[in-house]
């Protein structure tokens, strides 16, 4: 049997090849998506592109301040959890690959300007897709060990939701966004593996998430 961290690794490897076996074709696939914009919805998509982050905020503020006020301490962990990821993966680590990798925003062109701070050059990996799947994986965990498990899907589908308009909006290549998701669903399941792997937490029943 595989170990976990070898999975991780394997898992991680295969992103990295799809993403290069992407990056000749971006391109192509991305005057695909454009063209799927509908002119009449047009602010409605890069609405839900930019601001779509904003409600899965909310909800986990929401989960924070409920979890503390009831003292649910496996809801207030999840949320803490919520917040580490969020930081060292959404923010730092995007940011650092940003600065490192450099590609410019597709109406820039298809360059690449390794090392720099060009706010022009910080499309790859995109942010707003490694955002969204970290609240997505997150709110999975919790819908899973619920009474709403059967809507688990849901966050995951809104998250695929707002990458895919990234692309409609020309805001970034497909291989950003697959390499932004993949940074949310890797950087979530760090975590809450480490949360559910807890000593003290352990894996949570469907009532100790509501007790």
């Amino acid at each position: 049997m595989v170990s976990t961290p070898k999975k991780a690794l394997v898992a991680i490897g295969l992103v990295i090849v799809a993403v290069a076996l992407l990056l000749p074709f971006d391109a192509i696939i991305l005057g695909q998506f454009v063209n799927l914009l509908p002119p009449q919805h047009e602010g409605l998509v890069k609405l839900l592109s930019n601001k779509g982050i904003y409600p899965l905020y909310a909800i986990f503020l929401a989960l924070f301040i409920y979890g503390f006020v009831n003292n649910k301490q496996h809801l207030k962990q999840t949320c803490m959890a919520y917040l580490k990821t969020q930081f060292f993966f959404s923010i730092l680590l995007t940011r650092l690959l940003k600065i490192v990798f450099g590609r410019a925003r597709p109406a820039q062109g298809q360059d690449w300007a390794f090392f720099t701070l060009e706010s022009k050059y910080d499309a790859f990996p995109s942010g707003h897709s490694a955002d969204a799947f970290v609240s997505a994986i997150f709110l999975y965990y919790l819908l899973k060990h619920s009474n709403y498990s059967n809507y688990r899907y849901v966050p995951i589908c809104y998250a695929a939701s707002i990458a895919l308009t990234r692309l409609m909006i020309n805001a970034h290549f497909p291989s950003d966004v697959l390499a932004g998701a993949a940074i949310g669903l890797f950087g979530a399941w760090f975590f809450i593996n480490r949360l559910s792997a807890s000593p003290c937490q352990g894996h949570p029943s469907r009532a100790s998430i509501h007790k």
